[in-house]
């Protein structure tokens, strides 16, 4: 497949259960933090504006570590340059693009639904990723 599917896939899957009431934990946390209502337009706006102008040590944890690892990628030699900015995107995904209160669910059944939508949501995720750095195309 091209990248481009890859990326409607993961858009479309994403929608849906967004649609349906599961929300990523990065966006909830920064949202429940600022005290604001992220359901709503205005809520999101305010909780943005207060994330950016009031960041919490979590999101502060958060930029420290990226940097630390983007240094480290530039110091350690070829592969590194490659493997952990891949690690980073992953942590990235999981914690603010894919909706993994799934896995919270009270019915155990769905939690375990929930693995199985997590890690097809990754092995989409690589396959874009791999497609796109091959030259697949756009």
């Amino acid at each position: 497949m091209r990248f481009g599917a890859y990326i409607m896939l993961l858009f479309s899957i994403n929608l849906i259960f967004y649609a349906m009431g599961y929300h990523s934990y990065g966006i909830a946390q920064v949202f429940s933090a600022q005290g604001s209502n992220w359901l709503t337009m205005d809520g999101i706006i305010t909780g943005l504006t207060n994330a950016i102008l009031n960041p919490s040590p979590a999101i502060l944890t958060v930029m420290a570590g990226i940097t630390i690892a983007a240094i480290a990628s530039l110091l350690l030699g070829f592969s590194a340059i490659y493997i952990i900015p891949l690690v980073m995107l992953f942590a990235l995904l999981n914690y603010f693009a894919f909706p993994l209160s799934i896995i919270d669910a009270h019915d155990p059944m769905l939690g375990t639904f929930g693995m199985v939508i997590v890690v097809f949501l990754n092995l989409l995720s690589l396959l874009a990723i791999t497609s796109f750095v091959r030259g697949g195309g756009v």
